[in-house]
């Protein structure tokens, strides 16, 4: 083999290796932003369960807080008629 073909099977040999790394390690890059990606729906997914936990407490809490204020409605309502009461 004389040396040009040597200097061409190697300059080939050497695009096939390069062509190879770069395909690796433009898999490397994908997996690693899949994986990234992943992490962050999970993250975005634990954070929309907690928004939703937090308006199903607070409509809970408004509710708590409607009721209440009925009670005291009627306790002041009837304060108020004792009051009339006592003074009569």
């Amino acid at each position: 083999m004389n040396f040009q073909a040597l200097s061409a099977v190697t300059a080939l040999g050497s695009l096939i290796v390069a062509a190879l790394a770069l395909w690796r390690g433009g898999e490397k890059v994908r997996r690693e932003d899949l994986e990234r990606r992943i992490t962050m729906y999970n993250r975005l997914d634990a954070i929309q369960t907690g928004v939703d936990e937090i308006r199903i407490e607070q409509r809970a809490v408004r509710h708590d807080v409607r009721s209440i204020a009925e009670r005291v409605s009627k306790l002041e309502s009837e304060v108020g008629m004792l009051k009339g009461a006592m003074k009569e």
